[in-house]
């Protein structure tokens, strides 16, 4: 009988410990608690296509976000929000009949905007950086 008794309370205490994990980890799940999981999450999201944004923002050597799709006829603006220069160049060219395909050098607070004219997936990247700081704009 004190065999049994003593089973009981063990197995008791077990199912408490795991409902208590159970529930600190939905809890952090839910709540962003595991970095782990919000880095793949982040980095799998930077692979898809954010729609409707146009603004981009150059911050600690990256444009954010670094893919968007806007319809056609979209003006996106790129803002330096970091604290070197910065620009956007598309590669390879933009068809445009004027040369603004390119910002030129853009310090802390400056702006470039660009109206696409063209469906396309359009490459940018800045001249400055151009291994770490890349974006694509889809236009549909």
């Amino acid at each position: 009988m004190r065999n049994r008794i003593a089973w009981f309370i063990v197995a008791s205490a077990l199912v408490c410990v795991l409902a208590l994990v159970g529930t600190g980890v939905l809890f952090a799940a839910t709540h962003g608690g595991f970095s782990a999981g919000s880095a793949a999450q982040a980095s799998a999201s930077q692979n898809k296509p954010v729609f409707g944004i146009t603004r981009v923002s150059m911050r600690s050597d990256t444009f954010v976000p670094a893919q968007i799709q806007v319809p056609l006829g979209t003006t996106v603006t790129w803002t330096n929000q970091d604290s070197t220069p910065h620009n956007v160049t598309f590669s390879p060219v933009v068809p445009t009949s004027t040369n603004n395909w390119e910002s030129g050098l853009l310090y802390p607070g400056q702006s470039f905007s660009y109206t696409f004219t063209s469906r396309g997936t359009f490459q940018y990247r800045c001249q400055e950086h151009p291994y770490d700081m890349t974006g694509t704009v889809i236009v549909t």
